[in-house]
């Protein structure tokens, strides 16, 4: 007498098919953790870029209206190189101080960078204006008493990553007051206009 076999999957099939699930399942979702990978660093690039255009347009707002007093001497024919620009912008170890104007009168500002917050102080108010710094420099500019290089480097990190992503942006800013030296002597003041036109 014939035995009689039922129909399904043996043992060996279903094991083959088992770990045939599974390949897929782990190739997927090593597709999946690279694309939230992948996703997380370019969030991160762009938040670093953002908090590096907002904090450079801030520095730009107060460096450039940044006080500066230009001493001319009353000699005819004065050339450039004999005026004197002092300027109440100076870089410091962890920062950098200045006078803006407030009303008719000037008023001292402070950056200071620690622990990677860089933190605006005007008007006795101490404002953090943002908490990711890297590096913070500021050089002058050879020969140039009005111009300012701000060197700035931004890092964010990745949510379930352990280094940052890093954007680092350059900027020259001018100071206005200080730029009126290299106006023609004639044009400095209103009455420097009205004296020289007869």
């Amino acid at each position: 007498m014939m035995k009689k076999f039922r129909e399904g999957l043996s043992l060996i099939e279903l094991i083959v098919v088992f770990l045939i699930t599974i390949l897929i399942s782990g190739a997927v979702f090593g597709i999946l953790t690279a694309v939230r990978t992948t996703a997380g660093i370019s969030r991160a690039k762009g938040e670093a870029k953002s908090m590096s255009e907002v904090v450079l347009r801030q520095l730009d707002r107060d460096i450039s209206a940044s006080q500066a007093t230009i001493k001319v001497p009353k000699l005819a024919g004065v050339d450039a190189s004999k005026i004197e620009v002092t300027r109440s912008f100076t870089p410091t170890a962890d920062g950098c101080t200045m006078k803006i104007p407030k009303g008719d009168n000037y008023e001292d500002l402070t950056y200071v960078l620690s622990n990677k917050v860089l933190t605006r102080t005007f008007d006795g108010k101490a404002r953090p204006i943002c908490k990711s710094v890297e590096k913070l420099v500021f050089t002058n500019v050879l020969d140039f008493d009005e111009q300012i290089s701000v060197e700035l480097e931004i890092g964010v990190t990745p949510s379930g990553a352990t280094t940052p992503q890093v954007h680092h942006q350059t900027l020259l800013i001018s100071i206005r007051e200080a730029q009126k030296k290299d106006l023609d002597a004639r044009w400095r003041s209103s009455d420097d206009v009205v004296n020289n036109l007869y």
